[in-house]
């Protein structure tokens, strides 16, 4: 069984509003890391959010597209060290998102 406790404080700081106006459907943990889906942005479909040896966060911001039955898969952005406030903000510069009300 995989110990869920970093997954489950990255959602935490992130924001279940966050995760909402991104349109978050799936997401997915494991020890170390939290990889979910958005939509709305035309440049990214999926992030993950990675907790590194420095307690920051690295983060991968992902198109995922399929044509003809096969995935392509592109890294559109690696962003690191990132303190935990600042989670939102590099998101939104990112995806282009806003995740305020």
């Amino acid at each position: 069984m995989t110990d869920m406790t970093v997954a489950n404080t990255i959602a935490l700081q992130i924001g279940s509003r966050a995760f909402f106006l991104m349109g978050t459907r799936h997401k997915l943990g494991d020890e170390d890391s939290l990889t979910f889906d958005i939509r709305g942005s035309r440049t990214v479909n999926k992030i993950r959010v990675r907790l590194n040896f420095l307690d920051l966060y690295d983060l991968t911001f992902w198109k995922v597209t399929r044509r003809n039955g096969e995935f392509k898969v592109k890294v559109v952005e690696e962003v690191e060290d990132i303190y935990f406030d600042g989670l939102r903000q590099v998101i939104e510069r990112v995806t282009g998102l806003c995740l305020r009300l």
